[in-house]
């Protein structure tokens, strides 16, 4: 199973898709405090979705403390 999965079909936005499994892999310990996060391209790139999406849920997870940058 891959790390980051996207339902196109899905109700929920792409990039809040993204936010939650990142909140998830944070809140659970997969991401420790000081790890190193997916660049924004690379993950863009990984899932294949648009550059902007990712940013979107990176600024998101910043500004609700989850990330610093």
């Amino acid at each position: 199973m891959a790390l980051f999965e996207i339902n196109e079909k899905s109700s929920i936005p792409i990039w809040l898709q993204l936010k939650n499994r990142f909140i998830y892999l944070i809140t659970s310990g997969y991401y420790k405090p000081g790890d190193q996060l997916p660049t924004v391209r690379g993950l863009a790139s990984e899932i294949s979705i648009n550059y902007n999406t990712v940013n979107k849920a990176y600024l998101s997870l910043v500004s609700d403390g989850y990330l610093e940058s």
